[in-house]
């Protein structure tokens, strides 16, 4: 996972862990998507945006509590 993070945004995970995992699909399409979300609390390298991808380059603690989660898995 460590590569393909640097790879797609410039920067390496000391460590990462999951805390969900979205299952969706566009309109109009068939195919289910199946999209693994990982946090991390360091992290070294410069945030970069790479073709095609957009990176986010902060995110809040005070939005964590909006996003949706499963209780049952204790990710959050």
């Amino acid at each position: 996972m460590n590569r393909e993070l640097e790879e797609e945004s410039g920067v390496t995970a000391a460590s990462l862990r999951q805390i969900g995992l979205l299952i969706f699909e566009f309109i109009g399409e068939a195919q289910l998507l199946e999209v693994h979300v990982f946090s991390t609390d360091e992290f070294s390298g410069t945030v970069i945006e790479t073709e095609g991808r957009l990176v986010i380059q902060e995110f809040f603690a005070e939005q964590k509590k909006d996003l949706p989660v499963c209780e049952e898995n204790n990710y959050l």
